[in-house]
């Protein structure tokens, strides 16, 4: 039964190398991508020297349409990414997926800027701003709170400005 489940993914996978093809655009500068990206040392056997220095240059290694992406499992497009891959990745770097968006260089090199994780920040940010919102919420929410706004028409001076997504990433900065 095992084997029956493998020959459906590589079948799977199959597909979607087909659609992929079949759909095949050329890559455009500026255009966001969601696949797989590899660091490029600048020479060989410099892997740790390149990730240290700023000459390393991340590559575009694999690359699925939006349309794929959303119709498949996760696991199965991580396995076409994966297999269908520019880069072959050490047996200890797990390959991820980002989206990228795409960077022409001078020698026609497909390089990207890694756009997840600048997500990932501002998630995290995001989520510890939501958990101040409930506070000042329930603060609001005090008969003190309530009291100052029933006299004055305003809560007290600390609970006025809810604090929300303009500005939030200031202070890491």
């Amino acid at each position: 039964m095992d084997e029956d489940a493998d020959d459906s993914i590589y079948e799977t996978i199959d597909q979607i190398y087909q659609d992929e093809e079949d759909n095949y655009r050329e890559p455009v500068t500026g255009d966001y991508y969601i696949g797989m990206a590899a660091y490029d040392p600048p020479y060989p056997y410099a892997i740790l020297i390149s990730l240290l220095s700023a000459e390393s240059t991340i590559i575009l290694a694999s690359r699925i349409s939006a349309k794929s992406f959303f119709s498949h499992n996760i696991n199965i497009t991580n396995s076409y990414l994966s297999n269908y891959n520019l880069y072959h990745y050490a047996a200890d770097d797990e390959p991820q997926i980002d989206i990228m968006k795409l960077v022409t260089l001078e020698d026609e090199t497909y390089s990207v800027l890694l756009k997840t994780f600048w997500l990932r920040l501002v998630q995290r940010r995001w989520k510890k701003i939501m958990q101040l919102r409930k506070k000042q919420i329930s603060r609001r929410c005090s008969l003190t709170s309530l009291e100052t706004r029933e006299i004055t028409g305003k809560f007290p001076l600390e609970l006025r400005h809810l604090v929300g997504i303009q500005g939030m990433m200031s202070d890491l900065l």
